[in-house]
């Protein structure tokens, strides 16, 4: 399958590495510019089949850019998400005018991020297909503190653990388990995505416990998840 070529544009590294961070896994051609003026350099070289970039900017702000994008007929085609942190409606107002596709706010949420690129790019989202499978799991601040508990559900995103100690949300764990009892242990960083407390249940079909989030999953321990999880739907 041809790779999806993603511009992302920021002036600022941190979210430019934020964004990257979050596709790195999409299988997706990722490029990078920090103005407008670059960014119309790299779209009319690559021609992406998303650009995700920041209304405010030096060299041609994102509204702008856009709305030359929008007028050139070899980029017109190309959905243009603009992503700022202001609120002001007379801001928002001129990324409508632009032309763009959509608008995100910041802090970017990831899920919100992940579920925009999946629409534009008409990928499926394999993160949200999960199957209900009972998994040892040793999680713990570090390798050598660590305990076993249970999942209740897995995800190439993530997992489900069953238990009554839980931790803060954010907070980050390193993890081991294995798929089968023969199988090599996967291990991976992770954080603490929300809680399920015993007295206030945020979703009702679960048992107590921790929604655990997937942070540096090797690529091939992702593959063996999903055809883990591929062949338990037969």
């Amino acid at each position: 399958m041809k790779q999806k070529k993603v511009l992302l544009v920021d002036d600022i590294g941190l979210f430019l590495a934020m964004e990257t961070e979050y596709l790195r896994r999409e299988h997706c051609q990722l490029f990078t510019a920090r103005s407008g003026n670059e960014a119309l350099e790299v779209a009319r070289r690559e021609i992406p089949d998303l650009i995700f970039m920041d209304l405010f900017m030096p060299d041609g702000n994102g509204d702008d850019t856009c709305l030359q994008m929008k007028a050139d007929p070899q980029l017109q085609h190309i959905p243009v998400v603009i992503i700022t942190n202001s609120q002001d409606e007379e801001d928002l107002e001129r990324c409508r005018n632009a032309g763009c596709d959509d608008i995100l706010n910041k802090p970017i949420d990831r899920n919100i991020f992940l579920a925009t690129a999946y629409r534009f790019l008409n990928l499926k989202d394999e993160d949200s297909e999960r199957i209900k499978i009972r998994l040892d799991v040793c999680y713990g601040p570090d390798p050598e503190q660590m305990v076993q508990r249970h999942s209740f559900d897995l995800s190439t995103g993530g997992m489900f653990i069953e238990t009554d100690r839980l931790l803060r949300r954010d907070t980050q764990i390193h993890m081991e388990f294995k798929l089968r009892d023969n199988a090599s242990p996967i291990t991976c960083r992770a954080r603490v995505a929300w809680a399920n407390h015993r007295d206030w249940m945020q979703k009702t079909d679960l048992p107590p416990g921790m929604a655990i989030q997937f942070l540096d999953l090797p690529l091939i321990s992702r593959e063996e998840i999903k055809e883990y999880i591929r062949r338990s739907k037969r």
